[in-house]
């Protein structure tokens, strides 16, 4: 196996138009849920 290739990553970063509408897509249609969150900068 090459040791340089990706096996998977930590994050994922989605430019989105709507904030809550991503959030209710993420944890209701795909069933993924939150673990944190800071409320100084619109994440989820």
């Amino acid at each position: 196996m090459n040791p340089r290739a990706a096996r998977g990553f930590q994050h994922l970063g989605l430019t989105v138009p709507d904030v809550a509408a991503a959030r209710r897509f993420f944890l209701e249609a795909l069933h993924h849920r939150q673990v944190g969150e800071v409320p100084d900068y619109p994440a989820v």
